[in-house]
């Protein structure tokens, strides 16, 4: 494994742990279980490489539509 996606997979785990009322669950919902396996790994880079990304670009489109249908003054 990755050493540094497990730490990485370790300290967000121990951060959602840390919210009281929903703590496992949560964990549970996005790693599938309590230990840190390959597939947790694999699930959370594609976390980050897909849904994050494409969820930016929606973001940044929906903000250059907002501008420009107020009328920015400068321009893109």
């Amino acid at each position: 494994m990755d050493q540094i996606g497990y730490l990485t997979i370790k300290f967000i785990k121990s951060m959602l742990e840390a919210i009281p009322v929903i703590e496992f669950s949560l964990v549970e919902l996005l790693h599938g279980n309590a230990s840190v396996e390959k597939i947790t790994l694999t699930q959370s880079y594609s976390l980050y490489t897909y849904v994050l990304h494409l969820l930016s670009i929606v973001f940044m489109l929906m903000h250059f539509l907002k501008i420009n249908g107020q009328g920015s003054l400068g321009l893109l």
